[in-house]
């Protein structure tokens, strides 16, 4: 039984009571002379260790206690102000085997000062608070927003007797900012600019430009990218690649842009249902539709569509709200006031989406309803042909029914031979604007109604001079006969439906006359629908050379997995998330209950509350992650669970404020981001001192700037930056780097073989490469990008023999090195190696060598060169690695030993790191 009644200490208990008590003085600071906070400090043990049991999960609570509520906790094994008489104390310090809790075969058991502090905080009154992130945040004071940052973390630093650190040297900050900011190193230039002014207004300078940089997008998009799973195959099975790239363009250009972040979520959870949604906004409600889907023969469509229903609640509510709601898909949650009902009914939201669970021959039958995208790139060049083409304009003789106003005599009965002559009298035909067909004709501009098997068509023209050469351009369907003052010039048979560049042919100008001039048209059609159009030129070489540009043009467009809404399907509760148990109740979409009451219907009415005010979770999770990018940790360092088993903040009243500013801000990530980065805090130097290694061996109080590695992506970009082999083309398809051969060997159904991508395209950012859920690329995975077959909030970071080796083989860093080798021994300003050792030291690392750093490069390049000498073949095949030319006019010999001097500095670990 859990419910003791009412239990007198024996001496032995008390003893043991206080063995803890002194145990626990031992190890940590007495918390009895301050005030214990419940969520600080009683919540995560309560959670951790009792919860399980007695939490939120009906279904699963023993003895019917609940410890997360505090009617239930204080009626049954609490009282308050008095720990020896409270049950919960007897049975936390008993030493019997089957009074104890948690009980022996508990996974976890309370430390020594946990069982004190939990004493302590019964005695104090056992106060309750609700969890810190169910609650709105508020702000708190009248602070300047421009000092609000500093001013939160000094106040915590004082209670500790602590400030913040000295200043980074300059060259530290612009790095650190250049990483932040845009995922890319500082330029030697940059540096310069940053060192002309002080410290606080060259921040000021540099941030500005990065964040306006089109960089910004593409750094930023990274970890979003990740929340959303984004990848280029389905995952499942035979992990298919499926065309998706268009939604990353546009979380770039959201970011890019500064897109408000409450129109951001709106257009990605329902831009499909927005009224006369844009094509963009079509593309961004595609992130419905990234989840992992099945190729494989013999599956069950209505299982996968439970796992398809289940990731897109897990993913979203992961994403924007922090939360574990999927674990409330077979149970109550057992930590969080989530229900099984929540569950369901939040599903429910996406129960419009066009869906199946089964994608038989996914290769050739696609993944259901796509849209066409143009990319930017393909907008700007198609209007520049546009342009081209009405500036040269066509020399028209006789306009075709692109040109309105073009007025031909036509008639269905077969009129005389002399028909065609010029000076027959058509007075008594019929008149009608060009483009002869049946309605609804494809790719015709039907303006003159025609239904019989055969029309004539005449037309006259004057010449004031008679052209070198004259074009035919016709549109027809089916047999045409063409003659010229009545002399046949074509025969034509089949067809010519091409409305943007007609059939062109060339016409004999013997049959032309200065004066008047007259063509006729007959068109015989034997079935279905019928269409005759025809224009004259004397220069259309230019236009249809042009028009045929613009048609490849188009014909590039990529395509996008699109939401699709329909009649919603029936959500039932799953009782233990079983798909094929259909007795569930019947659910209809509706916010977790504890969080909202309002009545929301439509995708359109979830993503509203995620960012409305009334939600308290959204703006904390997303600047919680913000200050991750630029602190190395979250102010919770748990970044996909702000619930129970979550992290109290290191500093709640400060993510309250951001939180808060965030949204009075109008969802400006911008300005949040220059909140921050012009903070004191962040301009901080990350060098620990030994007080620090005690007080804060984790930098909790941000008395410095942390340092860290850079993410894989990040390693990929610094290493062609430098090098000056990046591609800056921002956008588009997604890119194949080198990859070892055979590294797909396994991938089959169908097998494939991995090409990596010739020209501009091997030099892109990491950020593009194809992303093969199942076999990620190599050196992405060395340096823990996700899989992205789950939402990941927070990549770890790995230390391992692999990550070393990927830097030191890699074709990209090799090829990178030559490259950047290569440009440091032809520069004629160079003049010696120590002036060529420390431009490349100043590329790749942002601040002068050190003397005992030089003095180890010169040894290792006298060392290589000597060995190189040696070994003529070798020093050719380092300079041959990769697509780039090797030099002609450059000594392989001496051009290797520079590749090794490259490869060092590419291979240090401050260069992967950001300080």
């Amino acid at each position: 039984m859990l419910i003791l009644n009412s239990i007198q200490f024996s001496f032995q208990k008390i003893f043991y009571l206080l063995l803890i008590t002194i145990a626990a003085i031992l190890v940590t600071e007495s918390k009895a002379s301050e005030i214990i906070a419940f969520n600080r400090d009683v919540r995560p043990i309560l959670a951790d260790n009792c919860w399980s049991c007695h939490g939120p999960d009906a279904g699963n609570r023993k003895a019917k206690l609940r410890l997360d509520k505090r009617e239930s906790a204080t009626k049954e094994v609490i009282i308050p102000g008095n720990a020896n008489e409270s049950p919960l104390i007897q049975r936390i310090l008993s030493d019997d085997d089957d009074e104890i809790m948690p009980p022996k075969d508990h996974r976890k058991k309370l430390t020594a000062p946990q069982k004190k502090l939990l004493v302590d905080w019964i005695n104090q009154g056992a106060k309750w608070q609700d969890h810190w992130a169910w609650i709105r945040p508020i702000r708190m004071g009248d602070i300047p927003k421009e000092k609000a940052i500093d001013w939160f973390l000094l106040k915590e630093l004082k209670k500790k007797n602590l400030k913040f650190s000295e200043l980074a040297p300059s060259h530290t900050i612009i790095r650190r900012l250049s990483f932040d900011l845009r995922g890319l190193p500082p330029t030697t230039e940059e540096i310069k600019e940053f060192q002309k002014y002080d410290t606080e207004e060259s921040i000021k300078r540099a941030a500005k430009s990065f964040i306006s940089s089109p960089s910004f997008g593409e750094r930023m998009a990274v970890h979003w990218l990740d929340l959303v799973r984004y990848a280029d195959t389905n995952g499942y099975h035979a992990d298919i690649e499926w065309s998706v790239s268009p939604y990353r363009d546009y979380v770039i250009n959201a970011f890019n842009k500064n897109m408000p972040f409450d129109q951001f979520t709106l257009e990605q959870i329902a831009g499909d249902l927005i009224p006369n949604a844009s094509t963009e906004q079509k593309v961004a409600a595609g992130y419905n539709r990234l989840n992992m889907k099945s190729t494989e023969f013999g599956i069950q469509d209505k299982e996968y569509l439970s796992k398809y229903s289940a990731d897109r609640v897990r993913t979203t509510a992961t994403t924007w709200l922090g939360a574990t709601l999927g674990c409330a898909e077979c149970h109550d949650h057992k930590f969080d006031p989530f229900s099984i009902r929540d569950f369901y009914s939040f599903a429910a939201f996406f129960a419009d989406i066009k869906s199946v669970g089964y994608y038989p021959d996914a290769q050739k039958k696609g993944w259901g309803e796509t849209i066409e995208v143009i990319d930017q790139n393909t907008i700007t060049k198609i209007a520049e042909l546009e342009n081209t083409l009405k500036s040269i304009g066509p020399s028209n003789i006789l306009k075709d029914s692109r040109k309105e106003g073009n007025t031909w005599q036509y008639i269905f009965n077969k009129p005389n031979p002399e028909w065609k002559l010029p000076d027959y009298d058509d007075s008594k035909w019929n008149s009608g604007e060009a483009g002869f067909g049946s309605l609804g004709t494809p790719n015709g501009k039907v303006r003159t109604e025609w239904n019989s098997s055969d029309i004539w068509i005449r037309r006259d023209f004057d010449l004031k001079e008679v052209p070198e050469k004259i074009f035919l351009l016709i549109q027809h369907d089916e047999d045409a006969t063409v003659s010229i003052n009545g002399n046949n010039v074509e025969n034509l048979k089949g067809y010519s439906t091409d409305s943007e560049a007609y059939a062109v042919h060339g016409i004999d100008t013997k049959h032309l006359k200065i004066g008047k001039n007259v063509i006729a048209i007959h068109c015989h059609q034997t079935s279905g629908g019928q269409f005759i159009d025809a224009g004259l030129s004397s220069d259309v070489t230019a236009n249809i050379e042009i028009e045929k540009q613009i048609k490849e043009l188009r014909q590039q467009n990529r395509k996008m997995l699109a939401t699709v809404s329909v009649e919603p399907r029936t959500v039932r509760i799953l009782p233990r998330g079983d798909w094929m148990d259909s007795t569930g109740e019947i659910v209809g979409p509706a916010i977790p209950q504890f969080l909202s009451k309002k009545e929301t219907r439509s995708r359109t009415d979830l993503a509203k509350w995620i960012t409305s005010k009334e939600n308290p979770l959204t703006a904390r999770v997303f600047v919680n992650r913000l200050w991750k990018i630029f602190f190395g940790n979250g102010i919770s360092r748990v970044l996909d669970d702000i619930g129970s088993q979550g992290e109290w903040p290191s500093h709640p009243e400060l993510l309250d404020w951001l939180a808060v500013e965030f949204m009075e801000s109008g969802w400006d990530v911008k300005h949040v981001v220059n909140l921050i980065v012009n903070s004191k805090a962040y301009r901080q130097s990350s060098l620990r001192n030994e007080r620090l290694k005690v007080i804060d061996p984790e930098n909790r109080l941000i008395a410095r700037q942390s340092r860290f590695r850079i993410e894989a992506e990040f390693i990929r970009d610094n290493a062609l930056a430098v090098s000056g082999l990046l591609v800056k083309k921002v956008g588009g398809s997604s890119v194949k780097p080198y990859q070892p051969g055979g590294y797909w060997e396994n991938l089959n159904f169908p097998r494939r073989t991995y090409k990596a991508d010739d020209g501009s395209d091997q030099y892109r950012r990491g950020l593009y490469t194809h992303w093969q859920r199942q076999f990620l690329h190599p050196a992405l995975l060395a340096f823990d990008a996700p899989s992205r077959e789950e939402c990941t909030a927070n990549r770890p970071r790995s230390n391992t023999p692999l990550a070393a080796l990927v830097l030191l083989n890699d074709p990209t860093q090799i090829e990178s090195a030559r490259t950047m080798a290569q440009k440091i021994i032809t520069d004629p300003a160079l003049k010696d190696d120590e002036s060529k050792i420390s431009s490349m030291f100043m590329r790749v690392l942002s601040r002068p060598a050190l003397g005992s750093e030089m003095t180890s490069l010169k040894q290792l390049l006298e060392k290589h060169r000597k060995e190189f000498s040696k070994d003529p073949k070798s020093a050719n095949e380092l300079v041959s690695i990769g697509q780039q030319p090797s030099p002609e006019n450059v000594d392989q010999t001496e051009l290797a030993p520079w590749v090794s001097v490259a490869r060092v500095l590419l291979n240090l670990h401050e260069t992967i790191t950001r300080n």
